[in-house]
């Protein structure tokens, strides 16, 4: 694998953190704006057959889109082969691959000697623990999520309501924050790590994407209201 390859891989990879993370949060700011806001329920439920497709998807994609995060297939772009490619390349990570990236193809600049005193270049115990991080997780995902993506989601094995009932009322708010913040911030630690060369320990990021997708949601429902409000009426 190439440095270029294993950028790509990190890529995807954070694409999809991305669209499980706004999926879940759009689906969960739609659903409390309106039962929230009266004016956002009303302009809702005018093409209410419209957003039921909506919030289906939302909650869909997010299912969908984690179990490929989660995924331990052999030849699957997952967390799991992510986090073993960083621990088989800790070169990337060196203060010498760190140098290039930063010259970016032209001379080296003249405060880098300076920057790379400060670098912090992991070990491969450090790399190591980065992968053995995911495994509390992963534990959660495989006895909860899982079982709803494979019985629910995917082939509708299970019918009966009751059945279906019980499987989501495993899945709980808490533990879909607290997998998202992990995906998220091993990302952010990885990112920094190749290139800057920081090192920030998981769980000391903010969850800034939370209040971004929700005020986005917010602002769109917002102005459907205020254009149900001002609506004319339709004359017979």
């Amino acid at each position: 694998m190439t440095k270029a390859s294993y950028w790509e891989s990190f890529k995807r990879l954070r694409g999809d953190i991305d669209i499980t993370t706004d999926a879940f949060y759009t689906y969960i700011k739609i659903n409390n704006l309106a039962l929230e806001n009266k004016e956002v329920y009303n302009a809702l439920n005018k093409a209410a057959a419209f957003w039921n497709l909506q919030t289906y998807s939302l909650h869909n994609t997010f299912f969908v889109f984690l179990f490929r995060i989660f995924d331990t297939g052999k030849d699957v772009q997952s967390i799991h082969k992510f986090l073993a490619e960083t621990m088989a390349h800790p070169e990337y990570f060196s203060k010498q691959a760190l140098a290039i990236r930063k010259a970016d193809g032209g001379e080296k600049p003249e405060w880098l000697d300076k920057y790379l005193e400060n670098v912090r270049e992991p070990s491969i115990d450090d790399l190591k623990k980065l992968r053995c991080s995911i495994s509390s997780y992963d534990k959660v995902f495989k006895n909860v999520y899982m079982p709803i993506r494979n019985k629910v989601i995917a082939h509708s094995i299970v019918s009966d309501k009751q059945m279906v009932a019980e499987l989501f009322e495993k899945a709980l708010y808490d533990d879909v924050e607290r997998i998202l913040y992990y995906l998220n911030g091993i990302m952010d630690v990885i990112w920094q790590l190749y290139h800057n060369g920081r090192e920030i320990s998981l769980g000391s990021t903010e969850a800034d994407y939370k209040e971004r997708i929700g005020l986005a949601t917010r602002d769109v429902l917002q102005s459907l209201g205020k254009t149900d409000h001002h609506e004319p009426p339709v004359s017979n």
